[in-house]
C-alpha cells in the first residue's frame, strides 16, 4: 500500500496492471498507474467484472450499480441475456428485470434443426433462451443445441427438439446420465451396470421406455412430440449413434451395401430363441413388415402403436401377425 492505495508487485518488482489473478482471486489494477480498483465495475477481455472493497472480483451475487441490479456468475463474469433462476432475467446490458418482463423469444423448425429468435425477430446465439417454461441454448448458428453439451463449466442434455431435460435420467451411447433440477449432469453410470442383462441392447431398451405415454404421429420421429413405429425406433437408435433406415420394412430387411457405405448399420437376423433387449421385432410378413417394435425383455415390447394409444408397452405377441424368427439386432 502507498498513500492508502493498494498495488501489487511481482517477484521482479514489476507492478501488476489490468486484470490480474492472484491465488484464486481476480483483481484489476489501473493500467496507467497500477492502483487497485475497488467498488467499481470494469471491462476486461470483452466481459464485465465488479471489484469489491477488498479489490476481489465478486461472484455468484447481485450488485446494485446506479439504481440497477447486475448479476456476476461463478466465473466472475457479468451475466447478460439470460434467466437467473425462475424469478429474474438480465438483458443485453446485464440489467435485471422480472422474468415475466423478459423479451419474448420464439422457436422455428427448419429441416432437422430448431432456430431461436429474440423478440426483435433476430436469431439468438450463444445464450440461454426460455420459451413457455422450456429452456433452450442457442448455438453459434442460432440453432437450439441437442444432445450432451458443455456450457460454461457444466454439462447438460437437450432432447431432439433442443429442450433442456431436468430431474430425470437419459441413456446416450450406452451411458446413463442423471440430470439435476437445473438440468446439469450430476452423475453417470455405464450401461453395463444399469441392467442385469448388461450391454448396449439393455441400455437401448431401458432408454426407450422413458417415452411411454407420449403421442403417436404418423411420419413423426420426435420422442416427445410424436413418432410412428419406425420413427420411434429410428430416433431411439440414433441417440446411441446407430443409424437405421427410416421405415419398418427397410428396418426388417436391412440396408443395401450402398447404404451401409453411407453409415447405415447392417444388423443381424435374430431367431425367437435369441431375442434380447434392444432387438427389433416386426409384424406383417417376411415379404413386408407393416409395424416394428423394440423388445425390452420378459416377453414385452415398447412401440409407437397408433394414434389412439401412443407409445405403449405390449406383449410380444399382442397380435398374431408377428414375423416369427426374424428379429433384427442392430446394437451389437
Amino acid at each position: 500500500q502507498y498513500n492508502n492505495k493498494s498495488y501489487y508487485a511481482d517477484s521482479e518488482g514489476k507492478l501488476a496492471k489490468g486484470l490480474t489473478k492472484i491465488g484464486n482471486d481476480i483483481y484489476f489494477f489501473r493500467k496507467n498507474n497500477g492502483k487497485m480498483v475497488v467498488n467499481a465495475r470494469r471491462k476486461a477481455d470483452g466481459v464485465y467484472y465488479y471489484f469489491a472493497m477488498n479489490g476481489k472480483a465478486v461472484h455468484d451475487t447481485w450488485i446494485q450499480i446506479s439504481g440497477n441490479y447486475y448479476y456476476f456468475e461463478s466465473d466472475c463474469h457479468m451475466a447478460t441475456n439470460k434467466y437467473i433462476g425462475d424469478q429474474w432475467y438480465v438483458d443485453d446490458k446485464g440489467v435485471r428485470m422480472s422474468a415475466a418482463s423478459a423479451p419474448k423469444a420464439s422457436i422455428k423448425q427448419s429441416g432437422s434443426k430448431y432456430y431461436l429468435y429474440g423478440a426483435d425477430g433476430k436469431l439468438l446465439a450463444s445464450q440461454w433462451v426460455k420459451i413457455d417454461s422450456k429452456s433452450y441454448y442457442a448455438g453459434t448458428d442460432g440453432a437450439a443445441l441437442t444432445g450432451i453439451q458443455t456450457i460454461g463449466s457444466a454439462k447438460y442434455y437437450f432432447n431432439t427438439e433442443g429442450v433442456l431435460q431436468t430431474n430425470t435420467t437419459v441413456t446416450v451411447s450406452g451411458v446413463t446420465y442423471t440430470l439435476a433440477e437445473d438440468g446439469h449432469i450430476s452423475g453417470t453410470k455405464d450401461a453395463s451396470t444399469v441392467s442385469a442383462a448388461g450391454g448396449k441392447g439393455a441400455a437401448i431398451a431401458e432408454y426407450a421406455q422413458q417415452y411411454v405415454g407420449n403421442p403417436y404421429v404418423y411420419g413423426g420421429t420426435s420422442l416427445t412430440k410424436g413418432a410412428d413405429c419406425s420413427g420411434f425406433c429410428y430416433t431411439i437408435f440414433g441417440n446411441f449413434g446407430i443409424q437405421l433406415l427410416r421405415v419398418a420394412d427397410d428396418q426388417m430387411k436391412g440396408p443395401s451395401e450402398a447404404y451401409q457405405k453411407l453409415g447405415y448399420k447392417k444388423g443381424t437376423v435374430i431367431s425367437d430363441a435369441q431375442l434380447a433387449p434392444g432387438d427389433l421385432v416386426f409384424y406383417g410378413s417376411t415379404s413386408y413388415a407393416s409395424h416394428v417394435a423394440l423388445y425390452i425383455g420378459d416377453g414385452k415390447v415398447v412401440h409407437a402403436a397408433n394414434s389412439r394409444l401412443g407409445i405403449i408397452i405390449s406383449d410380444l405377441d399382442y397380435v398374431k401377425s408377428r414375423v416369427k424368427d426374424h428379429g433384427m439386432r442392430y446394437w451389437a
